[in-house]
This record gives structure tokens, C-alpha cells and sequence, in this order.
């Protein structure tokens, strides 16, 4: 796997655990790629942006997370979630 899909995974993992109320993961909370492997703040909910890869695609449909990513590279203004937002935002969904 490449690098971008290796923080993918983790992410989709936390993503995965956070909605079913398991143990979340012990995951590094830096966003440390400008355009994808983070989650951001959209209209009111919590999205997923990670790179379009079939790998990730595959872990994605798997983890049944589907509902709050986004596929691709962000150039658009976002406003990035916190590892604590989120495993506080989507435990409630």
C-alpha cells in the first residue's frame, strides 16, 4: 500500500469504531497531507476525505462508512475536525 493509503486506513478505522461504539484506535491526530486523509466539518455533519484509490474504496464499503466520505483530492476551503470531534459527532449519529 502507499503511504496515502496506509493513513487512509487508520482513519477509516477510527471512522468505523467511532460509529459503533468500539475502542477507538490509537492514531496519530496530525493532518499532515493538505488535500485528503482528514476529516472535515460539512454542512453541519462530519465527511471523510481520502484519496480515490481501490484500496481505499475497498476499506471504505467494508468499515460501511460509506454515508460521510468524500473520494479524491480537496482544493476547496474546509474547516478540518479534530479526532475528538469526531469520535464525539459520529458516537452520536
Amino acid at each position: 500500500m502507499e503511504p496515502c493509503e496506509i493513513r487512509a486506513s487508520e482513519l477509516i478505522q477510527f471512522a468505523h469504531c467511532a460509529t459503533n461504539a468500539l475502542e477507538l484506535p490509537a492514531i496519530s491526530p496530525d493532518y499532515t497531507d493538505p488535500y485528503s486523509n482528514y476529516f472535515i466539518h460539512w454542512f453541519g455533519s462530519i465527511v471523510l476525505c481520502v484519496p480515490d484509490t481501490l484500496v481505499v474504496r475497498q476499506k471504505v464499503s467494508l468499515a460501511g462508512i460509506s454515508n460521510f466520505v468524500w473520494f479524491g483530492r480537496n482544493t476547496d476551503s474546509i474547516e478540518v475536525a479534530s479526532l475528538h470531534e469526531v469520535s464525539r459527532l459520529l458516537g452520536q449519529q
